[in-house]
């Protein structure tokens, strides 16, 4: 899956977009995680590092490398 299929506009981003970008990015294995939780794009710009790793429960890397993206 590419990203530059998805909208430029992040904040536009429905559940699917934000699992697509997930996908293209070797992030599958959280996608579980983002779908349950309904991360849309809106959402997933105003993630943190302490939400991440502390609501979502993702391990502090994975959750670094999200908001480094």
């Amino acid at each position: 899956m590419q990203v530059a299929a998805l909208n430029p506009d992040v904040s536009k981003w429905d559940v699917k977009d934000v699992c697509k970008w997930l996908e293209s990015r070797g992030l599958k294995e959280q996608l579980k995680v983002f779908k349950d939780n309904d991360v849309n794009g809106n959402l997933l710009l105003r993630l943190d590092k302490d939400t991440l790793v502390q609501e979502l429960r993702l391990p502090e890397t994975v959750a670094l490398e999200i908001l480094d993206e």
